[in-house]
């Protein structure tokens, strides 16, 4: 079955791989303009096209990233969230204890919870 978030997603990177050279070749922007508008907007399926192909190569690419490179960047990210939840936190006078509770209340796992809080 056609799933169209995955075509979506290709379309959008792909067009935005595209614009980046529109914004900085003014040639490359005055080419894509006179293909769509001389072609009364034919010339809008060849880029589609083009922008769709490039699209599905760069996330094909993205999903060869090893999972634990992923999963590392999620962490940090996460790990980030409950500092800056944490700084927030002490800044209104809550003891670690409090914050602590308060982040596994909300449903952080307790073992990011503690880990994050020890770096500190």
């Amino acid at each position: 079955m056609f799933d169209y978030r995955i075509a979506q997603n290709n379309i959008i990177v792909g067009g935005l791989v595209l614009a980046i050279p529109m914004v900085f070749i003014p040639e490359f922007l005055g080419l894509f303009l006179l293909s769509a508008i001389c072609t009364a907007g034919v010339g809008m399926l060849f880029w589609i096209s083009i922008a769709y192909m490039i699209g599905l190569i760069l996330l094909f690419l993205y999903s060869l990233t090893p999972p634990g490179r992923k999963i590392t960047s999620q962490v940090k990210q996460m790990q980030n969230q409950v500092e800056d939840y944490a700084t927030s936190a002490r800044s209104f006078g809550l003891s670690e204890q409090q914050i602590r509770e308060n982040l596994i209340r909300a449903g952080w796992e307790s073992k990011l919870v503690s880990k994050t809080l020890k770096k500190r």
